[in-house]
């Protein structure tokens, strides 16, 4: 039997109760904060950041111009020694000369450490309190032997005689390299064309390292093994 005191369904009043009815709601997008983004930037053993301080501790500091500089722990001595002030102590001005050469290889073996040497480069120029004069980069596909590049497209070639002329005693060559370790090739050409490069470097100058990408444990067997002979890798 039907129920007298419920009322009736009609198609008006079901409609009403559909539109009256809660609709589900989508809660809007909200990202999570991230404190430190910088860090989801690369995956390198050495982070940007560390970079930037390390090739600030690259200094040869040289005192030019006037004397100009209150030398307060030599004023302090001498007034202690003679038990009245006379005068200040002054000296020259510091400033860092350092020369920095970045001998990048490129393409190749090296293409998955391409974004690392770009930000090696980067802090080199902007990041690291050098000027723009003070920093030299070049390019090279595995062996860098009478042209070096100054692009990462290889396209602009230079003597590589002429870039070493802007070498001096003082400056400081940096090769990043796997050094054949990558693929763990040993090739008598390659280390051959390697020795010749860094006995004509050493020519100019003596503070030179070698950066390999590699872990050391890869090197036995590969070209890099001798290589490193030859340099501080």
């Amino acid at each position: 039997f039907r129920n007298k005191t419920a009322p009736a369904l009609t198609p008006e009043s079901s409609s009403q109760e559909l539109e009256a009815a809660s609709q589900p709601i989508r809660a809007p997008f909200a990202p999570a904060e991230i404190n430190r983004p910088s860090d989801l930037q690369s995956y390198w053993p050495v982070s940007r950041r560390s970079m930037s301080y390390s090739w600030r501790y690259l200094r040869r500091n040289v005192a030019e111009g006037p004397a100009e500089v209150v030398d307060v722990s030599e004023t302090v001595r001498i007034t202690a020694e003679q038990g009245f002030y006379l005068e200040p102590v002054m000296q020259r001005r510091d400033y860092n000369r350092a020369q920095l050469v970045l001998f990048i290889d490129q393409n190749g073996s090296m293409m998955p450490i391409h974004q690392f040497t770009r930000e090696m480069v980067e802090t080199a120029l902007y990041e690291s309190g050098l000027t723009e004069g003070q920093v030299t980069v070049c390019y090279f596909q595995n062996v860098p032997v009478d042209y070096v590049y100054r692009d990462i497209f290889l396209t602009e070639p230079v003597a590589l005689e002429d870039m070493l002329a802007v070498c001096n005693s003082d400056t400081s060559a940096l090769i990043v390299s796997d050094g054949g370790a990558a693929r763990g090739y040993r090739r008598l050409e390659r280390i051959r064309g390697t020795t010749r490069f860094l006995r004509r470097l050493r020519q100019t100058t003596q503070l030179c390292a070698w950066l390999n990408p590699v872990p050391q444990e890869r090197w036995e067997g590969s070209s890099a093994e001798m290589v490193a002979n030859l340099v501080p890798m």
